[in-house]
């Protein structure tokens, strides 16, 4: 027989969803944080070498973006 904490539990899924919410949102919730964050990051540096691209060309006059893309090194 399962111990009596165990046994509430499983036989209360709104206290386990509870107990699971209390113990291992916030852990996962960091996490995704942690990811969003640097997702946000890697974009922000993209949208940087993007802007910077587009200048360039800009500058050169040039009128055209080019038909071949540039590939990202980091890939």
């Amino acid at each position: 027989m399962p111990p009596p904490a165990r046994q509430n539990l499983a036989s209360n899924p709104s206290q386990f969803q509870q107990f699971r919410l209390q113990n291992f949102a916030p852990q996962q919730r960091v996490k995704q944080e942690t990811s969003l964050e640097a997702t946000i990051q890697d974009l922000k540096t993209q949208i940087g070498q993007l802007a910077t691209t587009v200048n360039e060309l800009v500058e050169q006059k040039s009128g055209s973006i080019p038909a071949q893309p540039v590939i990202n090194p980091k890939i």
